[in-house]
């Protein structure tokens, strides 16, 4: 695997030659990717690229640096659409990758084996439907990808922790290890996931998540902790939700709580192997006062 160059249509190309510079203006389409630019390279002893302005993927990219025998570059990009990079590395599209890039960094190797490091950040963006953005210190090599440290917001969630991708399959190998950095309010989660109750207000104290394996079939749990939190106006403290994934599309979910002082539990999994997501999940709670029942659902009838 590497950067794919399938396709080159030249709409129009135009420079010069004076001794060793050169200067060149370029409008091409690659792989289906529109990509203009304006450079100027020295010859001399090698080749060295004293400068070049791109449009690429809806964003600019700026690089400089040696080019011959071997790449050494300084690239600086900006506003990138990561989901239009797929026409060079159809990896990406396995992960359904959208959003916008930021990045500075160091290239060296050839175009068919890439070496790189930097720091990049990610903006308006989602990685398997899931809203993210987030920034991270990274290195490409041998088509794998690690970011750590990184920074991720994810549905409203700042979390950190690390990523390590390999990208040499049809199907990218992850391997994912996030912690959140400080509470979330439900008012901050309600932004991302509008169906949460507004009865529902606190705060989660930590979420944690180690999953690894195919981007398709991930194995490994993820975790959540809120101390205490109020359901229209009703403590529900204690509160500990596992999810397991099993590699195969289905999660397994458990987790327990107390409602008013009477130990709650949750089980149950949701199939996410299908087109559309399906959940079979059962609350159980012992003791409970049915008097108390329209407190925590205004809806229900108040003379239970």
């Amino acid at each position: 695997a590497g950067i794919s160059l399938k396709d080159l249509t030249l709409n129009s190309v135009g420079g010069r030659l004076d001794g060793t510079a050169a200067e060149a203006a370029l409008d091409v389409v690659l792989n289906g990717l529109p990509l203009k630019g304006d450079f100027n390279v020295d010859l001399g002893g090698g080749t060295t690229l004293k400068k070049a302005d791109m449009q690429l993927c809806g964003g600019t990219v700026k690089i400089s640096g040696a080019v011959m025998p071997a790449l050494d570059l300084k690239v600086t990009a900006k506003k990138i659409q990561i989901a239009d990079l797929s026409a060079l590395i159809p990896e990406i599209a396995s992960l359904s990758a959208k959003g916008l890039a930021d990045a500075d960094l160091t290239v060296r190797g050839t175009p068919e084996n890439l070496q790189a490091a930097g720091t990049a950040t990610f903006s308006d963006g989602s990685v398997m439907g899931f809203p993210l953005s987030g920034k991270t210190t990274g290195t490409f090599k041998d088509m794998t990808l690690t970011l750590d440290p990184l920074s991720v917001d994810a549905l409203g969630i700042p979390t950190a922790g690390s990523l390590f991708a390999d990208l040499r399959g049809k199907t990218p190998k992850l391997k994912i290890r996030m912690n959140t950095r400080a509470p979330v309010t439900a008012d901050t989660l309600r932004k991302n996931l509008p169906s949460l109750p507004t009865e529902l207000s606190g705060q989660v104290e930590r979420v944690s998540v180690a999953l690894e394996g195919p981007a398709t079939a991930l194995k490994g749990s993820a975790k959540l902790l809120a101390a205490k939190i109020l359901l229209a106006g009703q403590p529900v403290t204690d509160t500990l939700l596992k999810a397991d994934f099993n590699g195969k599309g289905l999660i397994t979910l458990s987790g327990g709580s107390n409602m008013a002082g009477n130990p709650a539990t949750l089980k149950g999994s949701l199939d996410v192997s299908g087109k559309e997501p399906a959940a079979d999940v059962a609350l159980g709670i012992s003791n409970f006062d049915l008097a108390m029942l329209p407190k925590f659902i205004p809806s229900a009838p108040q003379n239970i």
